[in-house]
């Protein structure tokens, strides 16, 4: 499995930590909490933005929903 890295903004770190504390609450990985709240809000947010994506990858991410 590659290993990505993600680059947290300072003004998000206070959102990074939250996740990470609902991970160890759930049990789960740091990786679980943030790929479901991507499933949730990535084709809620394709949906109101009511148009087709201009990354040619995207629809990647929709199909992984």
């Amino acid at each position: 499995m590659p290993n990505k890295t993600l680059y947290v903004p300072d003004a998000d770190i206070s959102l990074w930590e939250a996740a990470q504390r609902v991970a160890r609450k759930n049990g789960t990985s740091l990786y679980r909490v943030v790929a479901d709240a991507l499933k949730n809000d990535l084709p809620r947010a394709a949906a109101e933005a009511d148009e087709k994506p201009t990354d040619p990858w995207a629809h990647i991410a929709a199909d992984a929903a």
